[in-house]
């Protein structure tokens, strides 16, 4: 909520700014975890993104969409990830007999979603796809039942925030550190500067709030 930056800055504290935010494009329609199984298309039923691309890049491509959003497809071939039961349930994700099926409940002309499939099916194998210069296929997506559903942009990671030195002293707008301030985990900015490695934000949490945690008891005991 921000409250931890709202005390920092009340009590004199720096905030590292500039550093932006991490964008996911994956907590939506997408099922599978591996390269190659699935497709994306944009509100018209047409493909605009090498699908294996890094989250970042399909980021940036679906903010270039006009709805900032696009459906992810699938087919019975693919290996799903653990959350499918949980995304039909909630309808995040539905399931289609057919292509036709599925560019209805899509509001989709059925004509352009088929042609979608063909075009891709020819890429998948030929191993290359002329339109977004993809190269690795593990499949055709051509299995019914499909399984659709949309995707659009979260906010994953802010990497701005409290500024501390390698003690998780919080450091002071007038220089130094504040006395018995300490900040750790995601609320802390410029760890990582403008991007966070893969698997590495618990690292901050652990190992900066182990030191945080430390020093605030030597903080209590006089140390």
């Amino acid at each position: 909520q921000g409250d931890g930056l709202d005390l920092t800055q009340r009590a004199g504290g720096v905030i590292a700014e500039g550093f932006g935010l991490q964008l996911l494009p994956f907590w939506g329609g997408r099922l599978i975890d591996y390269a190659g199984g699935d497709m994306y298309v944009d509100e018209a039923g047409r493909r605009f993104v090498d699908e294996n691309l890094p989250w970042n890049a399909i980021s940036e491509h679906i903010l270039k969409l006009k709805s900032r959003r696009c459906w992810v497809i699938t087919d019975a071939q693919s290996y799903k990830g653990a959350t499918l039961s949980l995304k039909l349930i909630n309808g995040i994700v539905r399931k289609a007999g057919s292509i036709r099926e599925m560019a209805a409940a899509m509001r989709i002309p059925p004509t352009v979603l088929e042609q979608t499939f063909a075009q891709y099916n020819r890429a998948a194998d030929a191993g290359l796809d002329p339109l977004t210069g993809k190269k690795f296929f593990t499949q055709r997506i051509e299995k019914p039942p499909f399984y659709f559903g949309e995707e659009q942009i979260y906010v994953h990671t802010t990497l701005d925030g409290i500024l501390t030195d390698a003690q998780a002293q919080v450091r002071a707008q007038t220089g130094g550190v504040i006395p018995g301030l300490f900040a750790a985990g995601e609320v802390v900015g410029g760890i990582f500067g403008f991007d966070r490695l893969g698997g590495a934000g618990i690292t901050n949490c652990l190992v900066m709030g182990r030191i945080a945690g430390q020093r605030a008891v030597e903080c209590q005991s006089g140390t």
